[in-house]
């Protein structure tokens, strides 16, 4: 049996850029619940983008539902082989 052509699953830290840092804290923190881990601004002003790292301590069923795309290399071919061995493997 061939060996399966290899693929990479890159690390996933979505980055998302708001424009109003109230409006965004008021959706995260207080409408979703998320819980603030570190902020951190690169300049000491508030002009300063904001970085901060937040994360889920539980969800709800009003919960709105989120999506991440985690971009995977060589998945393509990795499937197609997969497929081909399934086939090769019904077939005997």
């Amino acid at each position: 049996m061939p060996d399966a052509p290899q693929f990479e699953i890159g690390s996933c830290i979505p980055v998302l850029r708001m424009f109003d840092e109230t409006e965004a804290k008021a959706f995260y923190i207080g409408y979703l619940g998320l819980q603030i881990d570190w902020e951190h601004r690169f300049e000491d002003s508030s002009s300063s983008p904001l970085w901060m790292q937040i994360r889920l301590g539980h969800a709800t069923r009003e919960t709105p539902v989120a999506e991440v795309r985690i971009p995977v290399k060589g998945i393509d071919a990795y499937i197609l082989f997969s497929q081909s061995q399934a086939d090769g493997l019904s077939q005997a």
